[in-house]
């Protein structure tokens, strides 16, 4: 008898509430099909960044990787060049000489003492050892401005 006497005011909430439900629903799904898409285009945008830092950094690799076998074939270059040097020092093939002004034919009016042309300049030779200094000195001289000239590459490949 209850059943019979509020079926009507069932049937009415039962109806309202399956109309709330199939919006809720439907408002939902639109939601979270809208977040899913923002959410694809934000993942989409990272691979895209992601990728392209990605090439940057094979591309900086790949401009170290040249920059340091260059560096690395000129210092090699260097070290041969001055092994060979100092090779022909030890075998008398090769010696380095300084040219100086003696003292005592130095003029001190400032006019040359001799009409030759040479003004009393004469050549001497270093000892082994100053010239193997010397050579090794220069050597690594030339290996830092090798250094420097690759960094200076490498900054620039790199800007």
């Amino acid at each position: 008898m209850f059943i019979m006497r509020y079926w009507k005011n069932a049937v009415i909430l039962l109806l309202c509430f399956s109309l709330w439900k199939c919006g809720y629903s439907h408002g939902f799904d639109k939601a979270y099909l809208e977040w899913n898409k923002e959410k694809l285009k934000l993942e989409e945008n990272r691979k895209r960044q992601q990728a392209k830092f990605d090439a940057e950094r094979e591309k900086m690799r790949k401009d170290s990787w040249e920059v340091s076998n260059a560096l690395h074939g000129r210092t090699k270059k260097i070290e041969e060049e001055t092994d060979k040097l100092i090779f022909d020092l030890r075998n008398d093939n090769y010696r380095l000489r300084e040219k100086f002004q003696s003292c005592s034919t130095r003029s001190m009016s400032g006019t040359p003492s001799s009409t030759t042309g040479d003004d009393g300049k004469a050549e001497s030779e270093f000892s082994r050892a100053d010239e193997e200094f010397l050579i090794r000195l220069a050597s690594r001289a030339d290996k830092i401005a090798a250094q420097l000239t690759a960094c200076q590459r490498y900054v620039n490949a790199t800007r």
